[in-house]
C-alpha cells in the first residue's frame, strides 16, 4: 500500500497474549487501531484472534510508546521462519544478548551482525524456528534494517518519529533525517512516535529535508490507500477484486473510474487504486479506480 500506513516490521510468530485493544506477540506489544488492516480471513478483527495462533504482523514501531502500531494483520498455517524488525533497549556485548521488547534474543552465532550493533538502532533479524516456544530467541542472521533512496535522489518519507536528537537532527522509521533547512506547515512538535510526512533530497545516507509535515492518525484515515498493480481474482457477484493480496470493493456509489469502466476489471489488468477502509478492517473500498 502506498501513500498510506508504512510497513515498518515483519513479525511472523505465535500470539501469547491478546488484550483489546493490543496483542502480545513473543513478548513485543502491538497496538490496534482503526488504521489497521485485517486480512479477510479475520472478519472479526482482533476478535477473530486468539493466544497460540500464529500472525504475520507489519507495524511501525512507536518510539514514543516502546511498542508497535499496527497496519496490517495476517494469519499464517506455518513459518519457515520468523523476521522480525526493532529497536533493542538493552546490549550485552560480552553475552552476545540484546533485548527487544519484552523479549531477549542471542545473537552469537548470527550471520552479518552489525559492526556498529547498538541500544536505539533499528535492527532487522532471522530467528530459528524451533526456538518459538522458547523465552530466549536465536538469531540465524541480521539483514538490512533500512531500505534508503539512492544519492541526490528527491526522497520522500512518512511514518513516526523513531529517534529525537534535535529539532534539526531526527529519525523517520530508521532513516535519518536532517530538518535544519525544512519548513514546517503545521507546526514543530517533533518528539518521538509523533507521526511526520517528510521531503527531502538524500545526501551521504542523510534525508535533508525541505518540508515536514506532522499528521495526524485521523488524517491517515481519511485520506486512505493507494494500491499500484495487477488485479489478481475477481468476484463479478460480490463486486470484489484481488489487488496485491488485499480484497477491494468497487460498489460505493461514488467510486471514480479514469482511463476505463466496469469492464476492465479483469484479472491482470494493471490499475492504481485509491480506497478507504472498511469499516472492520478487513476490506479496502475504491473510490477511484484509474486503469494503466
Amino acid at each position: 500500500m502506498d501513500d498510506g500506513p508504512r510497513i515498518g516490521v515483519e513479525h511472523c510468530i505465535g500470539l501469547q497474549e491478546l488484550t483489546e485493544p493490543r496483542l502480545t506477540p513473543d513478548g513485543q506489544t502491538v497496538a490496534v487501531d482503526a488504521n489497521t488492516v485485517f486480512d479477510e480471513s479475520l472478519p472479526g478483527g482482533l476478535a477473530s484472534l486468539a493466544p497460540g495462533r500464529l500472525v504475520e504482523v507489519y507495524a511501525l514501531f512507536d518510539a514514543g510508546s516502546a511498542r508497535y502500531r499496527a497496519t496490517r494483520i495476517e494469519p499464517r498455517a506455518n513459518a519457515g521462519a520468523y523476521q522480525l524488525r526493532g529497536v533493542p533497549s538493552a546490549l550485552d556485548t560480552a553475552a552476545r544478548t540484546l533485548v527487544v521488547g519484552g523479549a531477549t534474543f542471542a545473537y552469537a552465532g548470527a550471520a552479518s551482525a552489525p559492526a556498529d550493533l547498538a541500544p536505539g538502532q533499528f535492527v532487522r533479524m532471522r530467528l530459528a524456528p524451533s526456538d518459538a516456544a522458547s523465552t530466549r530467541w536465536t538469531v540465524s542472521g541480521f539483514g538490512s534494517a533500512t531500505t534508503r533512496p539512492p544519492e541526490q535522489a528527491a526522497a520522500k518519507v512518512k511514518g513516526l518519529i523513531t529517534a529525537f536528537m534535535s529539532m534539526a537532527t531526527i529519525s523517520v522509521n530508521g532513516q535519518p533525517v536532517n530538518t535544519a533547512g525544512a519548513s514546517f506547515p503545521g507546526g514543530m512538535a517533533l518528539a518521538p512516535g509523533v507521526r511526520v510526512e517528510v521531503e527531502g533530497t538524500m545526501v551521504g545516507g542523510i534525508l535533508q529535508a525541505t518540508r515536514v509535515t506532522i499528521e495526524s492518525d485521523q488524517s491517515v484515515s481519511e485520506r486512505g490507500f493507494d494500491l499500484r498493480g495487477p488485479i489478481g481474482a475477481v468476484n463479478a457477484v460480490a463486486k470484489t477484486f484481488v489487488l496485491r493480496g488485499q480484497t477491494v470493493s468497487w460498489a460505493r456509489p461514488d467510486l471514480r473510474l479514469d482511463n476505463g469502466t466496469l469492464a476492465d476489471i479483469a484479472p491482470g489488468r494493471q490499475v492504481d487504486v485509491r480506497a478507504m477502509l472498511a469499516a472492520g478492517g478487513t476490506r479496502l473500498e475504491a473510490t477511484r479506480l484509474k486503469f494503466e
